[in-house]
């Protein structure tokens, strides 16, 4: 079984194309991988690395979850699209407060 801790590497790199590049290197596709940040497991379960390279991770966006799709030969990962952490993008300035108002 393979170990494999995510904090390692950069994270615009998904699972997917971890598993690809250790089949690349020569590793059996067939062996299990678990991934970990640090001690804590990132999966419940257990795959192969064959498994996980057959797939492309789209992240999660606009309140959906992440999920899996089949790989198609090139590499796709969409990064989560994150809103801005302040306020001023979410409340209504004066000017709208009056039209709301009006």
């Amino acid at each position: 079984m393979v170990i494999f801790d995510l904090n390692l590497y950069p994270p615009s790199t998904s699972c997917c194309q971890h598993c690809r590049n250790l089949i690349n290197a020569g590793h059996d596709p067939q062996t299990p991988i678990k991934f970990v940040r640090g001690q804590t497991p990132v999966f419940n379960e257990t795959f192969t690395l064959n498994h996980w390279a057959d797939r492309d991770c789209i992240e999660s966006h606009n309140g959906r979850h992440m999920r899996y799709v089949k790989h198609t030969g090139e590499d796709v990962y969409i990064l989560p699209q994150e809103k801005r952490n302040d306020l001023s993008e979410t409340l209504p300035t004066q000017t709208e407060k009056r039209a709301l108002h009006a």
